[in-house]
């Protein structure tokens, strides 16, 4: 099972327009990591027959009760969070042992607006960057999880002018 991960679309959804357009055929859900939920919701509203899974971020000020969940797909079990409230600015290990500590099989956080991939402990976290305004790089960027069998594997793709590939990011 494939899911589209996005973050940071800040009101900006031509992006996440065109590749769910793209791969909707191929993915089971979208998961959306806040700044803006609202953003979420129009995904909701533009692909009905995807499962769309959403946490709010710093910049969703009516939505601070919805900050981070737990989901199962796949046998996997996925925190989500923005990351604003683990510190993700100077680091991952909050990140990561909240994960721990929730018994997570993946940490997926957006808010540095920065692509990352790792494994602490046999956790996977990713970051997918922003497919609408990235930090850092002028390369817009997002996430696919591959779930299969109880195992997540995960890739962060970039749109460049002259197409779509994966991004190496640094761990």
């Amino acid at each position: 099972m494939k899911i589209l991960v996005l973050s940071d679309t800040h009101g900006l959804l031509d992006n996440a327009y065109k590749i769910t357009d793209k791969i909707k055929t191929e993915i089971y859900a979208i998961i959306h990591l806040g700044d803006y939920d609202r953003d979420a919701d129009t995904l909701r509203f533009k692909y009905p027959d995807l499962k769309v899974f959403s946490v709010a971020g710093n910049c969703d000020y009516s939505d601070y009760d919805n900050t981070e969940r737990i989901i199962n797909l796949g046998g996997v079990k996925i925190f989500m969070t923005h990351g604003h409230t683990y510190h993700v600015n100077s680091g991952v290990m909050r990140l990561a042992y909240a994960a721990m500590e929730k018994e997570a099989d993946i940490a997926l956080y957006g808010h540095t607006h920065s692509a990352f991939i790792s494994r602490e402990d046999g956790i996977l976290i990713m970051n997918p960057g922003s497919i609408s305004s990235p930090r850092g790089t002028n390369i817009c960027s997002y996430g696919i999880l591959d779930i299969e069998d109880g195992f997540a594997d995960a890739k962060i793709m970039g749109i460049y002018d002259n197409g779509i590939r994966e991004m190496k990011v640094e761990e």
